[in-house]
Formats: C-alpha cells, sequence, structure tokens
C-alpha cells in the first residue's frame, strides 16, 4: 500500500497506510531518537539516522531491517537516498560524511572535510557529487570519484542547514537560522550569484518550485517569502502566522506552498497571488514540518504532539490523525510513489 514515514524522538520511525492511516509497521532498533528519514525513490526502503551515531535500513513492505551502517563517532544529522537508490549519505556530528552501498550496508567512501560537525549532506539531482553543510558556514561540493571537494561555497556566518538543488542541479540555494539571508550559487562556478535579502529574522528553510522559476523560504520572522530564481526579486510575502516558520515547501505542480509554524498550525498558500488558502489546525504543539504528497492532493504534518495529520489539500479538512509515537514527531514523508491518497477520516492507534 501506499505509505508515510515518520520519525520521531521517541527513537522510532513508522509507516502507515496513506489511504486509511492503518499503521503498517514500526521500525525500532535505534537507542536514542530519530533525526532524519527518507524513502527510496521506488518506495521499497526507508533509511532512517539516529543520534546513537547509526543508520538503520529498512524494508518499506515489511518493516525489516537490512542493514545498520555504523562507523560514525558522533550523532547522525541526516541520511538521504541517492536518486538511482543504490547508495545512501549520511552526515554526523563527528565531522564526516559516508557514502554506502544500499545492496551491501557497507562504507564505500568517507568526505573528510576539516569542520567539527556536518549539518546535512545530499546528493545532486543527477547523482554525480554530493554537497554538505557544515558549522563553518560554508556548504561543499564533493567529487564522488575522488573523495574530494571541488568547490567551497561560503557566505553563512554559521549553520547553514538547508541545501537544495534546483531542478536542474546548475544552481543550489542555502539557508541559515544564523543569518537572514538565502544564498544562490552556481554548481559549475561556484560563483555567488543571488542574495535574497529581506527577512527579519533567520532562515529555516529554502527551496526551489519544481520549475525552477520561483524560490520559497521561510523564516524565524514569522513569514514565507517568494522569490524569483532569475532576478532575485521578492515577488511575495506570505504573513498570518504568529511565531516563527520551518520550512515552506512547493507542491509537485508548484502552484501551492506549505507552511509549518510553531503557531501550531500550517497554512496553504497560493504561489502566484500569496493568498491564503486554508489554515491547518488541529495539532495541539509546534507543527514542525509539512509536506506534500507527489500528486499534491493531501499534505502531511507533524508536531511535538506525538501525531502526524493527514489533510486534504483542497478543501482544507483533516483527513486521518496519525497516532502511536511517544514522542514528538520530527517528518513525515510519502512514499514517491504514493498517489491517490483517498478514503474515510480515520485515526490509527
Amino acid at each position: 500500500p501506499m505509505c508515510i514515514a515518520t520519525a520521531s524522538l521517541d527513537g522510532t520511525a513508522r509507516l502507515w497506510c496513506a489511504k486509511t492511516g492503518e499503521a503498517l509497521g514500526v521500525l525500532a532498533g535505534h537507542a536514542v531518537l530519530v533525526n532524519s528519514l527518507d524513502i527510496s525513490r521506488d518506495g521499497a526502503l526507508v533509511v532512517t539516522a539516529s543520534e546513537d551515531h547509526t543508520a538503520m535500513v529498512w524494508r518499506a513492505d515489511s518493516a525489516k531491517r537490512l542493514f545498520v551502517l555504523e562507523g560514525h563517532a558522533g550523532r547522525l544529522n541526516s541520511a538521504k537516498f541517492s536518486p538511482t537508490g543504490q547508495l545512501i549519505v549520511t552526515s554526523s556530528r563527528d565531522g564526516s560524511a559516508k557514502l554506502w552501498s544500499v545492496t551491501t550496508g557497507s562504507c564505500v567512501l568517507t568526505l573528510q572535510p576539516d569542520v567539527i560537525e556536518l549539518i546535512s549532506a545530499g546528493f545532486s539531482p543527477d547523482g554525480a557529487f554530493v554537497i554538505t553543510t557544515s558549522l563553518d558556514g560554508a556548504a561543499r561540493l564533493w567529487n564522488l570519484q575522488t573523495g574530494k571537494a571541488f568547490l567551497s561555497l561560503p557566505g553563512h556566518c554559521r549553520w547553514p542547514h538547508a541545501k537544495v538543488f534546483s531542478p536542474d542541479g546548475a544552481l543550489v540555494i542555502t539557508s541559515s537560522p544564523g543569518d537572514n539571508v538565502a544564498l544562490m550559487h552556481s554548481t559549475r562556478s561556484g560563483d555567488l550569484l543571488l542574495t535574497l535579502q529581506g527577512h527579519h529574522g533567520g532562515l529555516q528553510s529554502a527551496s526551489f518550485s519544481p520549475d525552477g522559476s520561483v524560490v520559497a523560504t521561510a523564516s524565524r520572522d514569522g513569514t514565507a517569502k517568494v522569490w524569483c530564481a532569475q532576478s532575485g526579486s521578492c515577488l511575495q510575502t506570505l504573513s498570518g502566522h504568529r511565531e516563527h516558520l520551518y520550512s515552506a515547501t512547493f507542491s509537485s505542480s508548484g502552484q501551492l506552498i506549505a507552511t509549518a509554524s510553531r503557531d501550531g498550525t500550517a497554512r496553504l498558500w497560493r504561489t502566484g497571488t500569496g493568498e491564503c488558502l486554508h489554515v491547518l489546525r488541529g495539532h495541539a504543539e509546534r507543527v514542525c514540518s509539512a509536506e506534500f504528497s507527489p500528486d499534491g492532493s493531501h499534505l502531511v504534518t507533524t508536531s511535538e504532539d506525538c501525531t502526524a495529520i493527514v489533510w486534504d489539500v483542497e478543501t482544507g479538512e483533516a483527513r486521518r490523525t496519525l497516532t502511536g509515537h511517544i514522542a514528538g514527531l520530527r517528518y513525515a514523508m510519502f512514499a514517491p510513489n504514493a498517489t491517490e491518497v483517498n478514503g474515510d477520516e480515520g485515526a490509527a492507534t
């Protein structure tokens, strides 16, 4: 069945039927909280990253653990599949990123910048290189054949924790809660092309629209902004949240943006006009993430109230609440092959 995966501070991840909200499996094995998860593009595998210094690879259909990825000497901040699903890249507080074979679970390459902690690591859209961000304020692009960094993209004062590629991989945008700007660089030359400036608080996220024409940023100033990716001009300011934002993400069509906020709500906005279409109220605590289904018909939000909620994007109504975690949820995502998320409203326990 089409599934949603959730990651929690209770040390587990869980899989849910996107249609009914039924609990499909508990991914239990980490000693402490799960910081990150990802689902392979074909929906067959899930990877979780934990503060217990390990990542784990699981089968999505059975919740069976296939591999424990051991070798880091500090907590893991992220784990991501390559576009082909053949590799996983992890980032750690130990200052390294590691690439792992999905077939064998073995480490095939270690990327070791001279930094204290790596905050994140991810693949370019074509899987040809890896980008890392670190506490020193720089993002680095790595050649997977040599294991060497071929570009360093400085500019943030500290903590650049978001790095997102344009759909064609020619551009990368980074943001940081340590400053108020997003920076757009060329992945070919490393040149700084645009500085997106206008927020009055640190940035929590930045993302390209699916066609690469605009960028959305989410800030601690309580607003999101939509920017022209060519000129860097601000097209819309999305105002209405009462506290700071954690994320702003596009639907697959690019016509909608979802924001998640510390004020306990998520909101749906029309990209072209900045109009707020729905305020999604239902969580009892801050909303930590909001992610669209691949077809854009539904949204899943996570909260520190230990639940995830699946929402109908057209009506703004809660369709089902996913309950069972015993601590706050960090993140949830639909499997990349999840479509036609319909069914009766209900709760999984």
